[in-house]
Protein backbone atom coordinates (compact mmCIF):
# COMPACT_ATOMS: atom_id res chain seq x y z
CA UNK A 1 0.00 0.00 0.00
CA UNK A 2 2.69 2.50 0.63
CA UNK A 3 4.62 1.48 -2.37
CA UNK A 4 1.11 2.77 -4.12
CA UNK A 5 1.08 5.99 -2.68
CA UNK A 6 4.58 7.01 -3.16
CA UNK A 7 4.15 5.47 -6.72
CA UNK A 8 1.02 8.17 -7.41
CA UNK A 9 2.97 10.65 -5.29
CA UNK A 10 5.34 10.33 -7.99
CA UNK A 11 3.20 10.65 -10.65
CA UNK A 12 0.95 13.28 -9.05
CA UNK A 13 4.12 15.57 -8.84
CA UNK A 14 5.58 14.28 -12.78
CA UNK A 15 2.24 15.23 -14.17
CA UNK A 16 2.16 18.61 -11.97
CA UNK A 17 5.76 19.41 -13.65
CA UNK A 18 4.31 18.59 -16.75
CA UNK A 19 1.35 20.95 -16.89
CA UNK A 20 3.05 23.51 -15.38
CA UNK A 21 5.54 23.59 -18.93
CA UNK A 22 2.86 22.94 -20.88
CA UNK A 23 1.08 26.33 -19.29
CA UNK A 24 4.73 28.11 -19.89
CA UNK A 25 4.56 27.28 -23.27
CA UNK A 26 1.33 28.03 -24.22
CA UNK A 27 1.81 31.46 -22.22
CA UNK A 28 5.26 32.11 -24.35
CA UNK A 29 3.18 31.12 -27.80
CA UNK A 30 0.28 33.63 -26.60
CA UNK A 31 2.76 36.56 -26.07
CA UNK A 32 4.42 36.14 -29.33
CA UNK A 33 0.59 35.53 -30.97
CA UNK A 34 -0.35 39.41 -29.65
CA UNK A 35 3.17 40.80 -30.70
CA UNK A 36 2.44 39.47 -34.09
CA UNK A 37 -1.42 40.96 -33.69
CA UNK A 38 0.14 44.22 -32.75
CA UNK A 39 2.30 44.58 -35.52
CA UNK A 40 0.00 43.11 -38.31
CA UNK A 41 -2.89 46.04 -36.58
CA UNK A 42 -0.12 48.68 -36.47
CA UNK A 43 1.18 48.06 -40.28
CA UNK A 44 -2.60 47.88 -41.18
CA UNK A 45 -3.45 51.10 -39.74
CA UNK A 46 -0.09 52.56 -41.44
CA UNK A 47 -1.51 51.65 -44.58
CA UNK A 48 -5.05 52.63 -43.97
CA UNK A 49 -3.21 56.49 -43.48
CA UNK A 50 -1.57 56.18 -46.44
CA UNK A 51 -4.07 55.54 -48.37
CA UNK A 52 -6.63 58.15 -46.98
CA UNK A 53 -3.60 60.26 -47.92
CA UNK A 54 -3.23 59.10 -51.26
CA UNK A 55 -6.40 59.24 -52.24
CA UNK A 56 -6.77 63.21 -50.74
CA UNK A 57 -3.86 63.98 -52.59
CA UNK A 58 -5.25 62.51 -55.72
CA UNK A 59 -8.81 63.48 -55.22
CA UNK A 60 -6.84 67.91 -54.81
CA UNK A 61 -5.26 66.58 -58.22
CA UNK A 62 -8.07 65.54 -60.42
CA UNK A 63 -10.56 67.73 -58.35
CA UNK A 64 -14.19 67.90 -60.57
CA UNK A 65 -15.60 71.12 -61.13
CA UNK A 66 -19.36 69.69 -59.59
CA UNK A 67 -18.10 69.31 -56.30
CA UNK A 68 -18.57 65.30 -56.38
CA UNK A 69 -16.25 62.20 -55.45
CA UNK A 70 -14.33 60.59 -57.58
CA UNK A 71 -14.97 57.06 -58.35
CA UNK A 72 -11.43 56.04 -57.13
CA UNK A 73 -12.12 58.12 -53.88
CA UNK A 74 -15.40 56.20 -53.39
CA UNK A 75 -13.81 53.01 -53.77
CA UNK A 76 -10.87 53.55 -51.53
CA UNK A 77 -13.66 54.31 -49.00
CA UNK A 78 -15.55 50.94 -49.40
CA UNK A 79 -12.44 48.56 -49.63
CA UNK A 80 -11.38 50.41 -45.59
CA UNK A 81 -14.62 49.63 -44.63
CA UNK A 82 -13.74 45.70 -46.42
CA UNK A 83 -16.71 46.07 -49.10
CA UNK A 84 -16.83 46.33 -52.98
CA UNK A 85 -18.88 49.31 -54.86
Amino acid sequence: MKEEIARLKAEVKRLKKFNDEALAHIAKEERKSRDRLDMVQAEVERLRKAGDELSWAFAFAVSRDDGKESGLIKAWRAAKEGNQL
